[in-house]
């Protein structure tokens, strides 16, 4: 296989990858309140991370879109709204979230290269 192919393949190992962590994250934290936090925390930073990794694979200088900015901080304002009644409920949701972030990137940057 083309070596292109596989480097195409790095942003979403990224987003599969912070999924994951970010649900680790935010399990091992669910006892201490708003440490919880720190799970959409690292999905934001995901989120943004694989954004960058597009953008420079296209040859892009700019870094993150904008709708990644957006979307990673929709992240965590959607975990304070959780948290707020129960941190319990972050954990549970933050594989949802996740996806959701993921393929929210996927087809942003789809859309972009084919205008």
């Amino acid at each position: 296989m083309k070596r292109a192919y596989w480097i195409g393949l790095v942003p979403s190992l990224l987003l599969a990858t912070g999924i994951i962590a970010s649900t680790f994250v935010a399990v091992l934290t669910s006892e201490f309140g708003w440490f919880v936090l720190a799970g959409p925390a690292v999905m934001a930073f995901t989120v943004v991370g694989a954004s960058a990794l597009v953008n420079r694979g296209r040859g892009d200088a700019q870094g993150a879109l904008r709708v990644a900015l957006i979307l990673g901080a929709g992240l965590l304002l959607a975990g304070a709204i959780l948290a707020l009644r129960d941190p319990s409920r972050v954990v549970m949701m933050m594989p949802v979230l996740g996806a959701g972030a993921a393929a929210s990137v996927v087809v942003s940057h789809g859309k972009r290269t084919e205008s």
